[in-house]
């Protein structure tokens, strides 16, 4: 008899702990960017590198739409590390994202808004092919709406139509375009260094293309259909095993 309740307990379990987590670590990635070297500038510190590479990252999360995280993770403000990310760029051509969808999510301290006029990377002369084709700009003053340290900004994105398919782009299609970093990229100004020898200095960055793993986006507010088949399915045995034990206790 117990084995009666245990094992629809277990399907209940499995569809609610189980299935979402193993759905979002196949649908999530976070990636580093790697600094753009003006060969006009002398050689930038190691120091810069090492700082920004290591610690500007964003994870990119899908479910019915895409979701960019991107996080400045000095997480103790230290001098000799530190910097603000500014202005936020795109490259998405075709575009796999539906820029007129956009929603901006952020800390108090953090203030950006999209401006459909993106220029050019700024930062020095742009030696890996980006052609930005949308821009968020943080409110004035820049570097104190900017991604500073412990700062974090999320942008949620539906997907365009796909004009091969009729259909929209999926996930599998935006990690292929970043990944293969010719018609999809990230970019941001980078300003306001503290580092030894480049003080009060900029730069610009853009993706590093090979993901750095995936990570747990935390659990989803609400479960797909086919979960909550599962979790139904659980809980209807479990109700079913308790009445017929009712019933032969009466």
């Amino acid at each position: 008899m117990k084995n009666k309740i245990l094992i629809p307990l277990l399907i209940a379990l499995f569809a609610f702990v189980v299935v979402p987590s193993a759905a979002l670590a196949a649908q999530s990635e976070r990636y580093y960017f790697n600094v753009i070297q003006d060969p006009e500038r002398p050689p930038y510190p190691d120091a810069v590198f090492a700082a920004v590479e290591s610690q500007l990252y964003v994870d990119v999360s899908i479910n019915s739409h895409a979701t960019f995280s991107f996080h400045n993770n000095n997480l103790f403000g230290a001098d000799n590390e530190f910097f603000v990310a500014t202005s936020l760029y795109f490259m998405d051509i075709p575009p796999i994202l539906d820029i007129n969808s956009h929603d901006i999510f952020s800390q108090i301290d953090v203030a950006y808004e999209y401006d459909p006029n993106p220029g050019t990377l700024p930062g020095g002369k742009n030696t890996v092919g980006f052609v930005p084709t949308e821009n968020f700009d943080p409110e004035s003053p820049p570097t104190e709406n900017g991604l500073g340290p412990t700062d974090v900004l999320v942008i949620k994105f539906d997907f365009a139509n796909n004009p091969d398919t009729s259909s929209p782009f999926t996930g599998d299609d935006l990690f292929e375009a970043i990944d293969a970093g010719t018609d999809f990229d990230i970019g941001f100004h980078v300003t306001s260094f503290q580092i030894p020898g480049f003080e009060g200095q900029s730069l610009s960055v853009h993706l590093n293309g090979n993901g750095g793993g995936g990570f747990d986006p935390g659990p989803t507010p609400i479960p797909e259909p086919a979960t909550m088949l599962l979790f139904g399915t659980g809980l209807v045995g479990i109700a079913g095993t308790v009445r017929r034990r009712k019933k032969m206790q009466k």
